[in-house]
């Protein structure tokens, strides 16, 4: 396709064009508004058309052409404040599952913008760079520099029209490093998000139609620069122009795709994997475990080995994903600790939600878990247990635990084939799926489906998934007589005999020919693409190739590759602590999960219509209601009992009040010494869950949905049990301020959720101790306030109810002798406020207004909660005999907080007294089945879609008609066997010769034996390939079935807290 860009003239905007020269049709594209009037306040959205039977005149000068080679267009993407349009530039053909699918890896990208012409001298420099050379592959270093501006158009560097950015590069540069990794595939003749099965073999005359409703949407990466656009394509009602839309859609997985050729006796087969990582749960290492509260998982990747000739297709689907359970991982060089959030109760439904996603798409799964069950792993993999244990699926689930570490410590990886046993009865059961060419007959289809992790899901789970997928390659080999038991045994004799003699083989004739034999055998070419895959989804996610790959590939584990693996392992470490931070930020504007983003909008009447009638009966859609919570703050001084009532803390008025929620800030819970603080003791996270749970649980069902710990600093969140499955998106956060930010005793952690439409962050500091280090507590707030950090770059000030609670240790500006005064002749509320006018935090933030700007507390009615004598209610009386002063606060900031209580608790276990505040808050829910159905009921309603704006075009040639697209109809699949068919239902049939048996020696292959309908000249190695001595191009191979190549073309009332003006409870 080519690119045309029509420069803005006049009052006339500017607009591309993406045009199909096959046919004439063009799509158009025009910014809504210019970049005089697109800010942050305005939505960024597009005009589009698409017309047929469109020439456009070599005399017409108002139009460039950008590019001839355009190969997809993947959507349309803001950054900041311009619209960019995304476009395929190179792909290489690299993997051909059947002869009339085929898979291209994405080599080169662009970024065209459509609101600011300052790029436009520098896309036509690089179309004309492109066009003298078109193989010149990824035009990443180009993007960026632009040191080039200078020699060629007498622009200085980096800049031109105004600034290109801070760092001189493109503001796409990324993104397009990122698509251009080699990571990222697309398909132009069949749907790439679908396994064979679900798709069904393709029949020899059949021409691909594009289906958006059959597109797996987890596996389009490009599913957020594409959004309004498949919404619009879903909004048409012309239908006619709907199929003319659909080429313009291209649909990107991002994983692994690579075809081998080889034989199994002596009938010539291609080998193909299809890797799709999910999106919807993407990320790096330790910056994406675990699951999320819709049942996404990390690191999610289906698997699909595929075999094909002349006879018979094969086909074979696993899976991975990260432990489904909420855990975590810190970043520490030796030994990273795993940290499991959720109580089991709380993970439970969101657990079962996961499976019954994964059984309704697959059928029965057994769970392969690879897991320690020592050193850190242990807590994981009891949590693991315990969820699968309790999960209400029943017969679909089944466990296989196989300490994957144990049982290979001894003798080594080979010992992996231990699980054999283990899986054999669920591999017989749930099968293959298998397809007679010949016949054009369905055999079989699998009914089941393996899921296998370990912990990162990479180098064990590699393995375990090659070896599995091994086992059923062979079981069809065998049940459709392709192989017999003894042919098999000579290929695992050859295989053998080559991996312990491959270096003498290279040394003589003989050798050679045993060489090109083994490398021609079907076992050994599977595993070698396991291999490769492996180390591309390793390097996804990780940044590095795999571990173990060199046993995964030859069957043994060499020097050279354990000396490999160590380097791997040191590389992930530095990856993982330096870079991972901003290839997830990368990642996630790709995504659109930034907490900024928006998608392009795609003007049209008729959706601009059913957004008004949206806002004008929200109230019929969109309820709201009440959440009680309590928050509590205690610095606890390194309490060791487990035999504490904190009752009168939690419940200080009974059964009267029983929160919703209850949030708790500790300080000091592990012994702030050296050896403590840097040994990040985390042993109290344990004892503090236990003490609140089971004070909770004496007055109601509680579940515990996240604790988070930074040295000496915890946050708790417990919630009933009942409206558990209402909080969504828990995270947490930290940031150290403790001996300049390298040290967690002083500091602040913070965790953040929604409940409904809600969104609520609480925040736990320990500020700078001191009388007179006010301004280092002030500069203490400031670091926290900006470097609490969510994912999805979400900060504190993004959330609709912020809580900061803790020992923020403000003091009273009086001395020693008059406060203890005033409290020793009784601590009326007047005399309270008196000494209150001396509170420093008071002083920051009403007369000087330096810190919480914004933020309110309650009414203060209790005496200073710190300095006491431990065990008593006397203030300090040691030598130092501190000042007392309010040190332990609760602050809040947000609409519709309605405090109920603030006050102190009479524990005695500490220096300090705790205190509690109890709030109720406004919340909102949506009800998004109702706001569905307000959408239809306009829909009928709305205007057309056809707007009665003036034509984009302006062409010297005829104008653009509309054509009628036919829709080819697909015959009927046959009728599908519910079970893998057993040996008796699959006997050849009789006018098909059986094959004769694989010679003992045989020669050369006849490389004039390609699998019907493979492309000659097709190279089948990806660009990263990590074994380019396997690559085969097959411009030297004929088809048995002729030179016929498939096509290159998816209601509370309460006041407004703005300011520190103090509520008086009721």
């Amino acid at each position: 396709m080519e690119l045309y860009l029509k420069p803005s003239s006049g009052n006339e905007p500017r607009s591309y064009i993406i045009r199909d020269p096959n046919d004439n049709t063009t799509l158009h594209i025009e910014p809504t508004s210019n970049k005089n009037n697109f800010s942050k306040t305005s939505f960024p959205s597009v005009k589009l058309e698409i017309h047929t039977k469109t020439n456009i005149s070599e005399r017409n000068t108002a139009y460039s052409l950008l590019t001839q080679s355009v190969k997809g267009f993947l959507g349309l993407i803001e950054i900041d404040h311009q619209i960019y349009i995304c476009a395929i530039l190179n792909s290489k053909k690299i993997a051909q599952p059947t002869p009339s699918e085929s898979i291209d890896c994405i080599q080169s990208v662009r970024f065209f913008c459509v609101t600011d012409s300052r790029y436009d001298l520098f896309d036509l420099r690089m179309n004309s760079d492109y066009s003298s050379n078109p193989n010149s592959g990824s035009s990443n270093e180009s993007y960026d520099s632009y040191d080039n501006y200078d020699a060629d158009f007498g622009i200085p560097g980096g800049s031109y029209n105004g600034s290109v950015g801070p760092d001189g590069k493109h503001p796409c540069a990324d993104l397009t490093k990122l698509l251009t990794n080699g990571s990222f595939f697309y398909s132009s003749d069949f749907d790439l998000t679908s396994p064979l099965q679900k798709r069904g073999m393709p029949a020899k005359n059949d021409k691909y139609v594009f289906k958006m409703d059959s597109i797996e949407r987890e596996y389009m990466w490009n599913s957020f620069l594409m959004q309004d656009f498949l919404e619009y394509h879903d909004g048409l009602t012309d239908e006619p122009e709907k199929q003319l839309l659909k080429k313009f859609i291209t649909v990107v997985i991002r994983g692994f795709a690579k075809t081998e050729l080889s034989y199994v006796g002596n009938l010539r087969i291609s080998e193909t994997i299809i890797s799709k990582q999910s999106w919807k749960r993407a990320g790096t290492r330790f910056l994406s475990r675990g699951i999320d509260d819709d049942g996404n998982v990390a690191n999610s990747v289906e698997t699909e080995f595929i075999m094909y000739s002349k006879e018979f297709c094969y086909s074979f689907v696993i899976i991975r994903g990260s432990v489904p359970c909420f855990w975590e991982q810190d970043t520490a060089l030796i030994n990273p600790k795993v940290t499991v959030n959720k109580s089991v109760e709380a993970s439970q439904p969101v657990f079962d939600s996961h499976f019954a996603n994964v059984c309704g798409k697959y059928g029965p799964v057994n769970i392969v878990n690879l897991l320690s069950t020592k050193s850190s792993e242990i807590e994981l993999t009891k949590r693991y247990r315990a969820l699968y244990q309790g999960s209400k699926l029943g017969n679909d689930l089944e466990m296989t635990e196989f300490d994957f570490h144990k049982e290979t410590s001894q003798e080594g990886f080979a010992a992996a084939s231990r699980i054999q046993p283990k899986i054999n009865s669920f591999l017989m059961e749930s099968g293959y799926y298998a397809f007679d060419v010949r016949d054009e007959k369905l055999m079989s289809e699998q009914n089941g489906v393996f899921r296998v992790n370990c912990l990162d899901c990479l180098d064990r789970t590699n393995l375990i998934q090659q070896l599995i997928s091994n086992l059923v390659f062979k079981l069809f080999l065998i049940d459709f007589k392709l192989l017999d038991k003894n042919m098999l045994r000579k290929y695992e004799i050859d295989m053998s005999l080559d991996m312990n003699n491959s270096s003498t083989a290279n040394k003589s004739n003989a050798g050679r020919s045993n060489r090109d034999q083994f490398e021609e055998n079907c076992f050994a070419k599977h595993n070698n693409i396991w291999a490769d895959n492996g180390d591309m989804i390793s390097q996804i996610y990780t940044g590095t190739n795999a571990l173990k790959s060199s046993f995964t590939r030859k069957g043994k584990m060499s020097l050279a590759g354990a000396l490999s693996d160590a380097t791997k392992s040191v590389s992930r470490m530095y990856i993982n602590n330096f870079m991972d931070k901003g290839k997830q930020s990368n990642i996630d504007r790709l995504l659109g999960k930034l907490a900024d983003q928006v998608p392009v909008g795609i003007v049209d009447p008729q959706r601009e219509f059913i957004k008004e009638k949206l806002n004008e009966f929200k109230s019929e859609y969109v309820t709201s209601g009440n959440v009680n919570i309590l928050i509590g703050s205690y610095n606890c001084n390194n309490i060791k009992s487990s035999n504490i009532d904190l009752k009168p803390w939690l419940f200080p008025i009974g059964d009267k009040f029983k929160p919703d929620m209850v949030v708790l800030g500790l300080q000091e819970v592990i012994e702030l010494s050296a050896g403590s603080i840097l040994n990040a003791d985390y042993s109290k996270m344990q004892l503090w869950e236990n003490l609140v749970a089971n004070c909770l649980k004496q007055f109601d069902d509680y579940v515990m949905l996240r604790t988070e710990q930074m040295s000496s600093l915890m946050v708790v969140f417990f919630v009933k049990k009942g409206l558990a499955e209402k909080v969504k998106q828990v995270e947490g956060s930290s940031k150290k301020t403790g001996f300049g930010g390298i040290t967690g005793n002083k500091g602040g952690v913070a965790i953040r959720f929604e409940y409904g439409s809600t969104s609520f962050a609480f925040v736990n500091s320990h500020l700078a101790a001191g009388q007179q280090q006010v301004y280092e507590r002030c500069v203490d707030y400031e670091n926290i306030y900006d470097n609490i950090k969510f994912s999805r770059g979400r900060n504190l000030a993004m959330h609709d109810k912020i809580f900061w609670l803790g020992d923020l240790n403000f003091r009273i500006n009086l001395p020693n002798e008059s406060v203890r005064r005033v409290l020793q002749n009784g601590s009326s509320v007047e005399d309270l406020q008196k000494l209150l006018e001396y509170d420093q935090l008071t002083e920051q933030v009403v007369i000087k207004k330096s810190i919480f700007k914004g933020f309110s507390e309650p009414t203060i009615k209790f005496p200073p909660t710190y300095k006491y004598n431990v065990g008593t209610d006397l203030y300090d009386t040691s030598e130092k005999a501190r000042v007392p002063a309010w040190c332990d606060r609760i602050l809040y900031k947000g609409e519709d907080i309605r405090p109920l209580s603030y006050s102190d608790a009479k524990l005695r276990y500490s220096d300090h007294k705790p205190v509690y505040a109890a709030y109720r808050v406004k919340v909102e829910f949506v009800d998004q089945d109702q706001r569905q159905k307000i959408i239809d009921q306009f829909k009928k309603a709305s205007p057309g879609t056809v707007s009665d704006e003036a034509s984009l075009l302006d062409f010297d040639d005829n104008s653009s008609t509309k054509v009628d697209v036919p829709t080819p109809v697909r015959p009927t699949p046959p009728a599908v066997p519910p079970k893998r068919n057993t040996l008796d239902e699959i006997k050849p049939s009789p006018a098909r010769p059986a094959p004769p048996p694989l010679p003992v020696a045989r020669k050369k292959p006849n490389k004039g034996s390609l699998p019907p309908g493979f492309d000659a000249g097709m190279t089948l190695t990806p660009k990263n390939a990590t074994n380019s001595s396997l690559s085969v191009t097959t411009s030297s191979l004929s088809s048995d079935a002729g030179k016929s190549t498939p096509s290159s073309n998816d209601n509370l009332a309460s006041k407004k807290t703005g300011g520190w003006e103090a509520l008086t409870p009721k």
